[in-house]
């Protein structure tokens, strides 16, 4: 074999490798594709104030805001931005805790847009729950196992895919903050 149909051939299965490559990211981007955040703070009739949850799982610091005379219902938010290229659609989320198995699938006393929802590339929806479902659920679940004192937010796609945010709130360290204990 010639050293130029080496050369040609090398050259040809580069190309070859990259426009697979290229066809595989590109199939890969072309779905809706979510990233959710957790929230936790007040939401009140006119309102929420919400911040988003630090990877230590810390809270709001609701007394801060209550001593300023802001008051309202303590809530746990997720926020759900498609970063995808083609419209995303939400077909319900759920409060679960880190260690356990059963969900609580927000219904009834969901804020935030009606479910299913669809969100267009580059935009982004909220839903929030009320906290004491995620206290009562840790309360039923584990009484008082520590790893299981952290809630998260899991959001169900239109296509079946289930996603967590990456966060989790500290329960326990919401009562002791807020004044619950």
């Amino acid at each position: 074999m010639s050293i130029a149909a080496f050369v040609l051939a090398l050259c040809s299965l580069v190309i070859a490798t990259a426009s697979l490559g290229w066809q595989v990211s590109m199939w890969l981007l072309t779905a809706g594709r979510p990233r959710v955040r957790l929230k936790h703070g007040l939401a009140s009739p006119v309102g929420s104030y919400l911040s988003y949850v630090p990877k230590s799982g810390a809270p709001a610091d609701l007394y801060a805001l209550t001593r300023q005379g802001i008051s309202g219902e303590e809530v746990v938010a997720v926020q759900v931005a498609n970063v995808g290229r083609i419209p995303l659609v939400i077909t319900g989320y759920s409060l679960a805790l880190e260690g356990g198995t059963v969900r609580y699938h927000v219904h009834g006393e969901a804020v935030g847009p009606t479910l299913p929802h669809t969100i267009d590339p580059g935009a982004s929806a909220m839903w929030m729950a009320p906290m004491e479902r995620a206290t009562r659920l840790a309360h039923a679940s584990t009484g008082v196992e520590e790893h299981r004192n952290r809630a998260f937010v899991v959001v169900e796609t239109g296509l079946g895919r289930a996603v967590r945010t990456k966060t989790a709130v500290d329960l326990a360290e919401a009562r002791r903050r807020n004044g619950h204990e």
